[in-house]
Order: structure tokens, then C-alpha cells, then sequence
């Protein structure tokens, strides 16, 4: 399998993740937001501010 992808650990994660069937990947990496990943790449900020969890007080 291969992906269009520079960075070859974001490629292995991105692989991981689609044979997993996760629905997405959070990540800080400016870059590996604006990847061509097969599963959808978040921001942690924006995934904690969807998450119930990241509503604690």
C-alpha cells in the first residue's frame, strides 16, 4: 500500500488508522493536517472542543 504522503511516519499512522476504521486522527502537526490522509486529520484544539471530555470544569 502507499499514500501520496511525505513524511513517513504520518503515512504509517494514517495506514494504522484507515485498517483500524477510526474516524479520525487528531494531530498537532501543521503539516500532517494538510495531508492527503485516506482518514480525516483534526486539530487537538478542535478535537477538544467537540469532545465532551474537553468540557470539564
Amino acid at each position: 500500500m502507499s499514500l501520496p504522503m511525505e513524511d513517513f511516519e504520518d503515512a504509517l499512522v494514517s495506514i494504522c488508522a484507515e485498517k483500524a476504521g477510526v474516524n479520525c486522527i487528531v494531530s498537532r502537526d501543521e503539516k500532517y493536517l494538510q495531508s492527503s490522509s485516506p482518514v480525516k486529520v483534526v486539530a487537538l484544539k478542535d478535537f477538544l472542543a467537540l469532545s465532551p471530555a474537553g468540557h470539564a470544569e
